[in-house]
């Protein structure tokens, strides 16, 4: 949905304003993931929604790559393979020299290029570049009166909390006869990208 709606918004970039027939279909596409992570120089801020809006500030991990021979082409990019144990898995990634910017997807950076792919070694998590828009956007993270500022350990348990019992994640339920309830619903599937 996030690709369809940025593919939305790019339809309608050039315009001065939008029309109600634009605006409906804007608010048709939702976004159920919601985070963000905004690298800085020296640290990350991170936001992600569990029912309610929460951030974290930390500094930026340090990432120790192995650089590997391998090659393979993204989008017609020769790539090389690094790989990495961070967080408690282990990754591999393909990177091209051909754009020049030491980034890559969620908090991976450090590389000699774009990381245009990258997944760990149970394929949990697989990111993959589809396509490149040299256009420029803006960069802008979330500042909501009601965003909870919390530490990385904080934020964790809540995750943990909310897929473990998310239909009673905030405050208490009660029966017809005022009896508290056993707060145990079905918990979400999950599996956390950080294990450690």
């Amino acid at each position: 949905n996030q690709l369809r709606y940025d593919s939305i918004v790019n339809k309608y970039n050039d315009k001065e304003y939008l029309g109600a027939r634009e605006a409906e279909e804007l608010l048709k596409v939702r976004v159920v993931w919601s985070n963000v992570i905004l690298k800085k120089y020296d640290s990350l801020t991170v936001q992600d929604r569990f029912k309610n809006l929460y951030q974290y500030d930390e500094i930026k991990p340090k990432f120790n790559w192995k650089l590997e021979e391998s090659s393979k082409n993204i989008l017609n990019y020769d790539c090389k393979k690094a790989t990495l144990e961070y967080a408690g898995r282990i990754y591999t990634a393909w990177y091209t020299k051909d754009i020049p910017i030491n980034n890559g997807p969620y908090k991976f950076e450090g590389l000699p290029g774009l990381i245009l792919e990258m997944y760990d070694s149970k394929n949990d998590f697989h990111f993959e570049a589809v396509g490149i828009n040299n256009k420029s956007l803006p960069i802008y993270i979330r500042n909501d009166d009601k965003i909870f500022l919390v530490s990385k350990e904080k934020f964790r348990s809540i995750e943990v909390s909310y897929y473990e019992n998310p239909g009673f994640f905030h405050g208490k339920a009660f029966d017809a006869d005022g009896k508290e309830l056993y707060k145990n619903s079905n918990k979400l599937p999950y599996n956390l990208i950080e294990l450690k």
